[in-house]
């Protein structure tokens, strides 16, 4: 039981004990300037998906050989309406609420719930959730007791997970858990924390329990990120390293670290967080552990270099399909360079005789292979930082840090790529459409790619299954309707509609520059 208040407490200016001892050359830091224009390659991010996410979230290959999530069924049974069904894994599960999932293996009597995608509604536990059935209500009389067996459950790894399991634990600097021991607690963190909405950053030190509570100083600038429990289904695998879950960090002292080691957690049970994100304290109570972070962008643990692209994406999107679009665009570029060198170098016409396949195998041999993955991408999840989202003020928009990269790729003859999946998703997130606009009031090359390739030269030249792709996806952009964009947070899409529509052209002229790519 955590000791009571103490008149210690408070906003004592005390800093965080440090605890460096094999690590000696950690400082009591601040974070470096960030530094908006950092990028890196494409083979970062293929590290990234194929071993750093592999591992956290067991992901396997499906038919396609594309990484996925799939988890076997333990248990299952339909709820009171039966419209949903709650399901127990026999490891952890790695779904979130509102993620997309499919079945397999259930046998013949439940083919059409396998030909469905059907919605998580609530995460229970980590090896607990329920599902709303795409294909409405079962049969009152139906058994759903057959699907333990032999089903599986799958899902999509997509940027909403990237960031708070893999990009978070890699960059945190600094890790403190808190114990909400009594009300005086709950009510110092709501004094503590600034006035913007969602922004949960501590404005000065304060003397706070730790998860056993023992008062102890937390610095300013940590963000409290959400709350640490066994049923939490959030960061499982970070959690389950207990002690050594400072493996993962992957940050030194130049990035402002000034821990080696984590904070001690209750030992014996099995932890996750309940969010990703927490957004304010309301749903904080007595009892509760916190975890507040502070940390750097996934991009900054590396010496990549400036941005030569600029990727609009939908974090929606799944991760291994971004990676394979982004690998595709950088092949395409390295066999337009490999092009131009042959026709500077007016090698007998190859670089009007060659296709555009043997140009690009040609530059994927060149110089070993490196002239392929080299490209460095500025993409949003990977270099901002997440531990504490800060991207400007609406008040001086060409300063936000999307307007920076985006006026250094003009300055550099840089492109700005958008990755596109089937249904043109990120045409429909209210950030891709201000990157759009950014790019037609400011004349910056923007081009609309997919796993196939760029998509006019698919529709011109493609083959028949890039033709195919890409006159599918044609059809979603000629379809667009800019005004109904999406957005996590509405205020956003606020600005960014009112913003557009006060500008030369308005909505149209963007619309217009959109779907004649």
């Amino acid at each position: 039981r955590p000791p009571a208040p103490s008149a210690a407490w408070g906003s004592d200016d005390v800093r965080v004990d440090m605890e460096c001892s094999s690590l000696d050359d950690l400082e009591a830091g601040r974070l470096p300037a960030f530094n908006p224009l950092r990028a890196l390659t494409v083979r970062r991010l293929q590290h990234l998906v194929e071993v750093e996410l592999k591992e956290a979230l067991g992901l396997v290959p499906d038919a396609s050989g594309r990484l996925h999530i799939a988890s076997h069924i333990a248990d299952c049974g339909p709820c009171a309406d039966g419209s949903r069904l709650r399901l127990t894994t026999k490891t952890d599960h790695h779904l979130y609420k509102n993620d997309k999932v499919t079945f397999s293996g259930l046998g013949a009597e439940f083919d059409d719930l396998e030909e469905l995608v059907h919605t998580v509604v609530e995460v229970v536990a980590g090896d607990c959730f329920v599902v709303e059935l795409a294909s409405g209500p079962l049969p009152e009389n139906g058994s759903v007791q057959g699907m333990a067996f032999s089903g599986m459950v799958h899902a999509e790894v997509n940027m909403y997970k990237t960031a708070p399991e893999v990009v978070i634990p890699s960059t945190i600097v600094e890790e403190r858990l808190v114990c909400v021991s009594d009300e005086s607690v709950l009510e110092m963190l709501k004094r503590g924390v600034g006035p913007i909405a969602g922004d949960l950053t501590l404005t000065g030190p304060l003397r706070l329990p730790d998860a056993k509570g023992f008062p102890r100083a937390v610095d300013a600038g940590l963000t409290i990120h959400g709350r640490v429990a066994p049923n939490g289904s959030v960061r499982r695998h970070y959690w389950s390293l207990g002690s050594d879950r400072s493996s993962m960090w992957q940050t030194s002292s130049k990035h402002g670290r000034v821990q080696l080691r984590p904070e001690e957690v209750l030992p014996g049970q099995s932890l996750g967080e309940l969010e990703d994100k927490l957004w304010d304290l309301e749903p904080v109570r007595v009892g509760d552990i916190l975890v507040l972070r502070r940390g750097v962008a996934y991009a900054e643990l590396f010496d990549d270099g400036p941005a030569d692209d600029f990727i609009s994406h939908w974090w929606g999107e799944p991760t291994p399909d971004i990676l394979s679009t982004l690998q595709r665009h950088d092949a395409d570029m390295a066999a337009a360079a490999t092009a131009a060198r042959h026709e500077r170098d007016d090698a007998d016409g190859m670089a009007q005789a060659a296709s555009h396949e043997a140009l690009v195998a040609a530059a994927a041999a060149a110089d070993g292979g490196t002239a392929v993955g080299a490209r460095r991408k500025w993409i949003c999840t990977l270099c901002v930082r997440q531990h504490r989202v800060d991207l400007g003020h609406w008040e001086d928009w060409h300063q936000l840090v999307f307007c920076q990269v985006l006026q250094h790729i003009k300055a550099t003859g840089g492109q700005v790529v958008v990755a596109l999946d089937k249904t043109a998703a990120p045409l429909r997130r209210i950030w891709c459409i201000f990157e759009a606009f950014v790019c037609a009031s400011q004349k910056i090359k923007y081009s609309l790619y997919m796993r196939q390739g760029d998509l006019s030269r698919c529709l011109e030249a493609g083959s028949e299954e890039e033709r195919e792709a890409a006159i599918q996806t044609r059809r979603q952009v000629a379809e667009l309707d800019l005004r109904k964009a999406c957005s996590s947070v509405q205020a956003d899409k606020l600005a960014i509609l009112r913003l557009i529509e006060d500008s030369e052209g308005g909505i149209e002229h963007v619309e217009y520059i959109v779907k004649s790519l």
